[in-house]
C-alpha cells in the first residue's frame, strides 16, 4: 500500500514541528522535529 500526498503537506508537518515547539508542548526545537518527522514516516 502506498499513501500519495501534496507536497504542501509536508511542508504542513514543518509548521507543526514549529507550532508544537512556539505553543510550549515541546521543550526543545529538535524534538518536536524528531516528532512530526516520526508522524510523517508512519504515515
Amino acid at each position: 500500500m502506498s499513501v500519495l500526498f501534496l507536497p504542501e503537506i509536508s511542508n504542513q508537518f514543518v509548521e507543526l514541528a514549529e507550532i508544537l515547539y512556539d505553543k510550549g508542548y515541546m521543550s526543545f526545537l529538535d524534538a518536536a522535529i524528531e516528532y512530526s518527522e516520526s508522524l510523517f514516516r508512519e504515515i
